[in-house]
């Protein structure tokens, strides 16, 4: 047995003035009779004691010194000694992945963890050091080598579970790094469902060592928390502009079910709160389903994908149906991008397809002109101009769209034409060349283009001439193709309104191939808004908990807008991104919009609840005893003590003790 304040022992030391208090002798009152032959029979009967005579009371004395004994064990806090319990320099890793929340009918897995390390702190002996450490994604130490317990406690209450997956690799190597310098270590693992052939895997980077000396590997001992549960999860959802309607988006919606018994469910997709489709899927054990729809809208938001009405069949008769334990993927969310008005001005003599392709477009406003505008004055106010055959001399500043050139400019001369050219190389992973192909295409002559910039070529021919290019310059984004409307038939075809409806999202900003939700536990690189002052040079990232942290703004130019990336998203939920405005009185100019970015819980293996074969917990582990080691000492000294007290009352109001 071991002590953990073993200067406490000295209050047995009281033991002696109470028993001094027991030998001393009580003074007669006197009290005036009106006569003492009765008095005198009292005295010869019992004569004056001597000294050692005098102790009478001993069961209450007795009694008196076991309660002081009690109280002075249950002070030194006694604790029995046990193998697990030698090592000097401990470190307690907290899993704080996203599985840890689900609940059972013991509570949270994350609160059965953190139960487990507040027993551990609490029963520190005394030299023993405790390190706290937090794994998701990221490690983090939340507490250095202390014994001071109240501060050990204090931190590990402060600790909060992530819907972030977790990476207990590095929060191993992080452990085994603070307890390198010492020769005796103990990693204690809180988590919930590792495979032995996984904790093998964390032992053995244990016994890594990047120092020359020699050192005694620290001990690793998992402590499973939970039990196993099924589980059905969202695993994937994102949404994206359809290519071929400016209008539309698809959805990509995937569940899982991680569960050995088939389970039914519902999905309901909203945008902006606005119920728009409602889904009912059915899946067998550990089968993962995926849906993609088709909407339409305009307008950009928040969509949210829900399970509601999750029921899993039951796995034996009489049995009753499991439940769903883990909220966190229950839900999902979406930035489903705005389809922006562009502002286009047509420059052209006249051409019946190209005008009806732009008027095709949803929320294009065309102005069409059939001469070049005299001064630079009539080219602004426009998001892209499209100059079909005229050409001028100095080209305006902002987007263009060129169509069959008959001029030289500073970008590029006229080089001859080119007869029934031969196309025989397409750059398909370009987003301009989204379902694009012009093989089929007649196409007479064209003419050929001698770039003065540097230019990217989506489509060439066998003479090395470009039929499409790309120029990207600080001041403009420029699109150009030497193909003739009236000569060739592409305009008869239905890849023209494709071809120009890609140049119409690519100027407008709208990637249709980019990512329109984050996982958590990643990072997240976004470009800011155009309405944004150029001068904004920093950012507030708002986390769905209203938890509030600043970035940096990169540098941008005018191809490529500024913007940020975010730390780890560890929330699931909707991110907003906000200007840090210098001056709040400036901030009146329009900076009204807000950047957000979705983050969702999509790991599979966070989603599966179930526990391997070989990963339950047994009853004999020592690092089971940590958790299950029962009531304290001490409490039972305190217990011990007020059944002695009442015992000593109940005698001595009985008149026993005399």
């Amino acid at each position: 047995m071991i002590f953990g304040t073993p200067t406490a022992l000295l209050l047995g030391l009281l033991a002696l003035p109470v028993t001094l208090l027991y030998l001393l002798r009580v003074r007669t009152r006197r009290v005036p009779v009106s006569t003492d032959m009765f008095w005198t029979r009292v005295f010869e009967e019992r004569p004056p004691r001597s000294l050692w005579k005098q102790f009478r009371h001993f069961k209450s004395w007795l009694f008196q010194i076991l309660l002081l004994l009690t109280l002075t064990l249950a002070a030194a806090d006694p604790r029995w000694s046990s193998p697990a319990d030698q090592a000097t320099f401990q470190v307690i890793i907290l899993d704080t992945s996203a599985s840890m929340q689900a609940e059972d009918d013991a509570g949270s897995r994350f609160e059965i963890a953190r139960t487990g390390a507040k027993h551990v702190a609490a029963e520190l002996f005394p030299g023993q050091q405790l390190a706290v450490i937090s794994a998701d994604r990221e490690t983090q130490i939340l507490c250095g080598f202390t014994d001071h317990n109240p501060a050990l406690q204090r931190v590990i209450s402060d600790a909060t579970v992530t819907d972030s997956p977790a990476d207990l690799r590095q929060a191993v190597l992080h452990a085994a790094a603070l307890l390198r310098p010492h020769s005796d270590g103990r990693i204690l693992l809180f988590t919930d469902a590792l495979a032995r052939a996984d904790e093998q895997q964390l032992q053995q980077l244990c016994q890594r060592s990047d120092s020359d000396q020699p050192a005694t590997a620290p001990r690793l001992e998992v402590i499973r928390c939970g039990v196993s549960q099924p589980n059905l999860g969202l695993t994937a959802f994102e949404v994206r502009r359809s290519s071929a309607d400016p209008l539309g988006y698809e959805v990509l919606l995937e569940l899982t079910n991680a569960a050995d018994v088939p389970v039914s469910v519902r999905t309901e997709l909203t945008l902006d709160d606005v119920l728009i489709d409602v889904i009912t899927m059915s899946l067998d054990p550990d089968e993962s389903s995926s849906r993609v729809l088709r909407k339409l809208s305009a307008d950009g938001g928040i969509l949210k994908a829900r399970l509601t009405d999750i029921e899993f069949s039951e796995a034996a008769a009489g049995s009753d149906p499991a439940q769903d334990s883990l909220q966190a993927d229950n839900q999902a969310f979406a930035v489903l991008p705005e389809q922006p008005p562009l502002r286009v001005l047509l420059v052209s003599p006249g051409n019946l397809f190209l005008r009806q392709a732009l008027l095709a477009m949803p929320r294009v406003d065309l102005r069409e002109i059939t001469t070049l505008p005299q001064s630079q004055q009539d080219w602004s106010g426009f998001d892209l101009i499209v100059l079909h055959q005229l050409i001028p001399a100095e080209l305006p500043a902002g987007n263009l769209l060129v169509v069959d050139p008959r001029d030289d400019c500073p970008l590029w001369e006229l080089a001859g034409l080119i007869r029934q050219p031969l196309i025989v190389e397409q750059q398909s992973g370009s987003p301009l060349m989204t379902n694009i192909d012009l093989t089929d295409v007649l196409i007479p002559q064209v003419a050929r283009l001698q770039f003065l910039q540097s230019a990217e070529n989506l489509i060439l021919t066998d003479s090395d001439a470009s039929l499409l290019s790309v120029i990207q310059q600080p001041q403009r984004r420029c699109i150009v193709t030497p193909l003739s409307l009236s000569e060739s038939d592409l305009p008869m075809r239905t890849v023209f309104p494709l071809l120009i409806s890609n140049a119409l999202q690519w100027f407008s900003g709208v990637d249709i191939q980019r990512t329109s939700a984050a996982a958590t536990g990643t990072s997240a690189m976004a470009q800011l808004p155009s309405d944004w002052s150029k001068s904004t040079e920093s950012v507030t990232i708002r986390s769905p908990s209203g938890t509030e942290t600043t970035a940096v703004v990169s540098a941008g130019t005018a191809i490529s807008p500024p913007g940020i990336t975010t730390g780890l998203l560890r929330e699931r939920g909707v991110w907003s991104v906000s200007p840090v405005l210098a001056d709040k009185k400036a901030g009146s100019s329009g900076q009204t919009s807000v950047l957000r970015i979705a983050a969702n819980l999509t790991d599979r293996s966070e989603s599966d609840l179930r526990f391997p074969p070989d990963a339950e917990p047994t009853a004999d582990s020592s690092a089971t005893r940590v958790i299950s080691r029962g009531i304290p000492l001490w409490l039972l000294a305190v217990c011990f003590a007020v059944l002695l007290l009442t015992a000593e009352w109940f005698l001595y109001q009985r008149r026993l003790i005399m």
